[in-house]
């Protein structure tokens, strides 16, 4: 509850009806305030909401004309403690009230705890009396502080203050043991957070191909690429190749996208007095006989007959229903046979550099077991060289992420290997060193830095092709860990855990491997994450 008292003649008076002239967040925009509450005796009062506490709110109360101009108004801003900022209101020094003038505040100095110059942030202007002042993390570890000048025709003339990493103080803790509680918390909170982060991951994780430059591409002719993508997981080496026909000669990233997204169709066969769609029994329309392509493209069909190619003008192209219809011609007196193109799933983009990118449409599935993978057969007309890719064909194989079970997640390591992991992948909490931290300042706190070593199942079919999934496993740990509340690994309401830092880490050189370095079943691979993490210790006084 934020709290304060308005006075009538030096008196505290209750029965006021104090109004928000301003409550907005840390950019300056406006939000919905809370009801102020009359508490008696003059004391008024109102309670953020835990929303408005997380993202930081400001406000400037006024407690009406009739009130004494120091009580007039009540201006405050609450906000986690490891992100602070500042709020400036300008005052008409003739009238007291606020300020009514078009004169702007500028920030004169901005440096960090040693005085070194830093870039400021922008003022955001609420009103024309009321700004915030929002720093950047960066400027939160730097310690930053801020001087303000107002406008010649406001007052305070000067508005001065610290954004460094205010930390409050959190209630008397049970035991002197940064280290243990570090590890617990850490692990508490990958366990709570990794599925969800995992899901996340594996969703933007399809696989892909894609040419090595931009367009143009020159295509020679006869090219015709085939494309499968893996719809289950036992099917490694695909035999429903898609194939597409994209036109011979010099194509754009465009066009080429284009072809990539019209899948071809050749030897579709239809024979002299073939049924009609609907029936209607018309002796001049001609099915195709593979009718799971109804809406082909008209302009890219080609008909050919026991004579050749079909002249175009002597038939028509019935799309929606997949026949053609000879009604004014000759019709031919053997098999017709069709070769097309159709709208198919979308599978090629073109990114910011031109490149022509196959991606599979469902990526990886934790829950499906599903993995995602690009094969492109093998082709010797020139036209994958053209692209960039092997003649032989190419491959991509993506394998689902799965979350750490709590067995996974271990506090040390493990005196035997870790066979019950499966596909997923395990975090090791090993080392962990602890020390007093900031003694001049504070006397409860300690620096605890651990190692978390992550390894990750390798898939035999994926040896050897890249470490993307390592990298995958990290990118979770990381973005659990560097939320506002994965900072503190959870414990905001607590308190005592001050802050965790990335202080290092990546993707191991070489894989891990149980036996010795010339075995060849490679088992892992590994990364490691180092982080630093602000314990705060205040043993009850007992």
């Amino acid at each position: 509850m934020k709290t304060w008292v308005a006075t009538v003649a030096g008196v505290p008076t209750a029965g006021l009806t104090p109004t928000f002239l301003q409550y907005v967040d840390r950019t300056g925009s406006a939000v919905t305030p809370p009801s102020i509450i009359d508490l008696g005796g003059g004391l008024y009062g109102f309670k953020p909401s835990a929303v408005d506490t997380i993202a930081g709110v400001a406000w400037l109360v006024d407690n009406g004309v009739s009130v004494d101009d120091s009580t007039r108004f009540y201006e405050g801003l609450v906000y986690q403690y490891i992100y602070p900022f500042a709020a400036i209101t300008l005052r008409d020094p003739a009238t007291g009230n606020v300020y009514s003038g078009v004169g702007v505040p500028t920030v004169t100095s901005y440096v960090d705890s040693a005085g070194n110059a830093r870039t400021p942030p922008a003022l955001k202007q609420a009103s024309a009396y009321f700004y915030v002042l929002n720093p950047t993390r960066s400027d939160v570890l730097a310690g930053s502080s801020y001087l303000v000048t107002s406008p010649v025709d406001a007052t305070p003339p000067y508005w001065a203050g610290g954004l460094g990493d205010t930390l409050r103080s959190p209630t008397n803790t049970t035991g002197v043991k940064p280290e243990r509680r570090a590890v617990e918390y850490l692990r508490d909170w990958l366990l709570l957070q990794l599925p969800a982060k995992v899901a996340e991951l594996n969703a933007d994780r399809a696989a892909f191909i894609r040419t090595t430059t931009g367009g143009p591409f020159v295509i020679p002719a006869g090219y015709f690429p085939k494309v499968a993508f893996n719809a289950v997981n036992i099917d490694e080496n695909p035999t429903d190749f898609t194939t597409y026909a994209p036109a011979a000669g010099t194509l754009t990233s465009a066009q080429l996208e284009a072809a990539f997204n019209n899948p071809y169709v050749s030897g579709q066969t239809t024979t002299v007095g073939g049924h009609a769609p609907y029936g209607d029994g018309n002796p001049n329309h001609y099915w195709l006989d593979d009718r799971s392509h109804l809406g082909f493209n008209a302009s890219s069909v080609v008909l050919t007959d026991q004579n050749g190619t079909v002249d175009p003008t002597h038939y028509t192209a019935n799309t929606a229903s997949g026949y053609f219809d000879f009604t004014g011609h000759a019709a031919p007196t053997g098999a017709v046979t069709a070769a097309y193109t159709y709208p198919g799933t979308t599978i090629a983009t073109v990114d910011d550099d031109g490149r022509v990118v196959i991606t599979d449409p469902n990526p990886p599935s934790e829950s499906t077991d599903r993995v995602s993978i690009v094969t492109i057969a093998p082709d010797t007309t020139g036209g994958h060289t053209a692209l960039g890719w092997d003649e032989g064909g190419e491959k991509e194989r993506r394998s689902p992420l799965y979350a750490p079970t709590r067995s996974a997640v271990m506090d040390g390591w493990p005196q035997t290997p870790v066979a019950q992991i499966g596909q997923g992948f395990v975090a090791v909490i090993s080392k962990r060193d602890g020390k007093p931290w900031g003694e001049v300042l504070r006397r409860h706190e300690y620096l605890v830095q651990l190692e978390v070593a992550l390894f990750h199942f390798v898939d035999a079919a994926e040896a050897g092709l890249g470490r993307e999934h390592m990298h995958a496993v990290l990118q979770a740990v990381r973005e659990v860990l560097f939320t506002e509340r994965g900072r503190r690994l959870g414990r905001d309401a607590e308190g005592d855990i001050a802050l965790t830092l990335d202080v290092g880490g990546g993707v191991a050189e070489r894989p891990f491997k149980w036996l010795d370095a010339g075995a060849p079943n490679t088992l892992f691979d590994v990364a490691f994450l180092n982080l630093s993490v602000r314990v705060f210790e205040r043993p009850a006084l007992s």
